[in-house]
Order: structure tokens, then C-alpha cells, then sequence
């Protein structure tokens, strides 16, 4: 069995590399019944590829990931789609309470299912 010899400190896989920062809610719009395109503008950029997600936080901690549904903006912004979801307690929040000008939290980028280009570790359909 192994022991540590001296104290240790320990943290979660990725926390090295996840972000988290405040953003503020500049779009707000309906692409359907169901639907919102949420454009947020991040105090601090989040590097992020096509293919990972981040978490949305409310103010009282209520956390859902979703998957970024915009290219990497250098500008700081960062784009989702949600869909509302019966007695969702994020999105139904997202969908009737939240509203531009509003403050998230957001941290990121997690995944790592996205292409890297020039890569040949495998094709995507």
C-alpha cells in the first residue's frame, strides 16, 4: 500500500485547465417554442474547441453543463442553445426568469471529444 511521505494537495481531473468565470447575458432570443439562443459575454475568455461544453451557475449555485454552440470568439463571447425542458430547474429559469443584462457564472471548457486539425487519430462523419 502506498502512503504519502509529506501533505498533499489534492484537486479534481481538469481543474487545472477549466475556467471559471462571471458573464453577463447580452441575447436573449427564442429560435423556437422550446429554444433560446443565449449569447453571454465572458469577464475573461474561455478557450474552448467545437465539441466541448461548459457549465452554466446560477447566482444560488444550480449548475447544468450544456455544449457551446458557437465558433471560439476572441471577443469573449460565448453562445448556447437551450431547451427548455419540463420542470427544468436551469433551463425552465433560463427560458422565463433570466434576461439580458443578467449575470452567470460560467466555467470551462470540459470534453475533449472535438478535431484537431491535421490530426489523424481518427475521422469524423
Amino acid at each position: 500500500m502506498c502512503r504519502p511521505s509529506e501533505d498533499m494537495e489534492l484537486a479534481l481531473a481538469g481543474d487545472d485547465i477549466a475556467t471559471r468565470t462571471s458573464a453577463v447575458v447580452l441575447k436573449k432570443e427564442a429560435l423556437n417554442a422550446d429554444i433560446v439562443r443565449l449569447l453571454l459575454r465572458c469577464k475573461r475568455p474561455i478557450d474552448y474547441r467545437a465539441g466541448q461544453f461548459a457549465h452554466l451557475i446560477r447566482p444560488d449555485k444550480l449548475t447544468r453543463s450544456y455544449s457551446l454552440a458557437s465558433l471560439p470568439y476572441s471577443n469573449g463571447q460565448i453562445e448556447f442553445h437551450v431547451r427548455c425542458l419540463q420542470n427544468g430547474a436551469m433551463s425552465g429559469w433560463i427560458h422565463d426568469t433570466l434576461c439580458v443584462g443578467d449575470g452567470v457564472d460560467v466555467a470551462g471548457p470540459f470534453g475533449d471529444w472535438f478535431s484537431v486539425p491535421g490530426s489523424s487519430d481518427g475521422g469524423l462523419l
